[in-house]
């Protein structure tokens, strides 16, 4: 560290910068205090408060991105809506969304007779919040309508619509049973 008069006061305010910026969006507060510590350690010299915490907001971001890679579900601890309007925290915001986009892509939908269940887009991010807005409720079986207020809400985002996957052949050979069932009557 380039020891100069007050350095550690520029540490101390950096580190309280840093600080309160992650309890900010950050919802796993018990980690906070480590992943502070761990950035400041890899700071060895610095010139002012803001070229500090600039430096620790970047060690931090890449220490949470190395986290993302062993546990993407990670994304769900950080409140999306702050931290991106956080200017020194817009590469997160961006790592953020990339990796709630690419589970919401990866969702699929199955279309089960005359319903379609949306269960696995129910427990993506986007899914879920996209789902409450549009006052589905709980539910994971949607009618036909519903289901295309959903692909509108999404297309209206610019967000990709899942994929319908095909009923099974038990699925199918149940429906035409039914329906053949319901002829003879």
């Amino acid at each position: 560290m380039t020891e100069q008069p007050g350095t550690e006061e520029i540490a101390t305010a950096a580190i309280a910068r840093v600080m309160d910026d992650l309890k900010a969006f950050y919802k796993g507060q018990e980690d906070i205090e480590a992943m502070v510590s761990r950035a400041r350690s890899q700071v060895t010299s610095f010139t002012s408060v803001e070229d500090l915490a600039s430096r620790m907001v970047l060690n931090v971001i890449m220490g949470i991105v190395a986290g993302f890679k062993r546990e993407p579900s990670k994304h769900r601890e950080f409140d999306f809506d702050t931290l991106k309007t956080m200017p020194a925290w817009q590469v997160l915001a961006k790592d953020v969304h990339a990796l709630r986009m690419a589970e919401l892509k990866s969702a699929k939908v199955v279309r089960r007779l005359k319903r379609i269940d949306v269960s696995e887009l129910r427990t993506t991010f986007y899914g879920d919040r996209i789902l409450k807005s549009l006052n589905l409720g709980r539910r994971s079986m949607l009618k036909q309508t519903e289901y295309q207020e959903l692909v509108g809400a999404l297309r209206r985002l610019n967000f990709e619509v899942p994929e319908i996957v095909e009923p099974t052949r038990t699925e199918q050979f149940f429906a035409e049973e039914g329906q053949a069932g319901g002829d003879h009557e």
